[in-house]
């Protein structure tokens, strides 16, 4: 699972390809990604495969609300086989779920704590097994790290766009960011601003053998991904 976000251009098609995975792993009809905003105190669709994709980011809801809110809630496993009977359905019409019938949702936990719920959705009504519902936990403690990690690298992302990209050399400048700190207590040390650079553009020619030059690609594209994977585990 870890090469999904090495192989993946950005943290959207990482989530995007870990619901994907999900569905597939599951041999359900659609599965879903929901993240907790503490900010908001809502939990966001983040990612889908087989509901609406167009209201990914735009389906919110409060952790009282919803059976994905409850698994929230319980960081316990909820499934209904009819969801549109369980008193604690919320129907969103524009995400297309109502061809679905059967809901098995999970929480995604880290560090003892619930930052999110993985959802898998079958169109015939139906109770999953104690092996569906322990294999959907397995999967979601597998991804938990994977789709923090992704997130973390989508706020990196947003923070370095946010950064104006010149600043006044021998002036004192301001920038203020925002963030999840992981310690309490205030720490000081020197900024570091990076600026995007522009590669070099390597020769067109090589005096060595094709062949030779599609080995020594694929054995650095093997070594940069175990790499990868190495720090994403950590």
């Amino acid at each position: 699972m870890s090469r999904i976000i090495t192989s993946s251009h950005n943290a959207d098609e990482t989530l995007s390809r870990t619901a994907a995975l999900i569905s597939e792993r599951m041999q359900v009809d659609a599965s879903s990604i929901y993240i907790y905003d503490v900010s908001q105190n809502l939990l966001i669709l983040k990612a889908t495969h087989g509901l609406n994709p167009k209201v990914v980011e735009e389906v919110k809801m409060s952790p009282s609300e919803g059976l994905v809110g409850l698994v929230h809630e319980t960081r316990e496993a909820v499934q209904a086989s009819k969801m549109q009977d369980h008193p604690r359905f919320k129907h969103f019409p524009q995400t297309n779920e109502s061809r679905f019938s059967s809901f098995l949702g999970v929480p995604l936990v880290e560090h003892r704590k619930s930052f999110g719920v993985v959802v898998a959705h079958t169109e015939n009504s139906r109770v999953f097994v104690d092996n569906e519902i322990e294999l959907l936990k397995a999967i979601a403690v597998q991804i938990s790290s994977l789709v923090s990690k992704a997130l973390l690298l989508k706020q990196l992302d947003l923070a370095a766009q946010a950064i104006p990209p010149k600043v006044s050399q021998g002036k004192s400048a301001s920038i203020h960011l925002s963030g999840t700190p992981v310690g309490a207590g205030i720490s000081l040390g020197k900024a570091i601003l990076l600026h995007p650079g522009t590669p070099e553009e390597p020769p067109r020619e090589s005096s060595n053998p094709p062949e030779e030059e599609l080995q020594d690609f694929h054995s650095a594209l093997e070594h940069t991904i175990n790499d990868t994977i190495k720090l994403v585990e950590t």
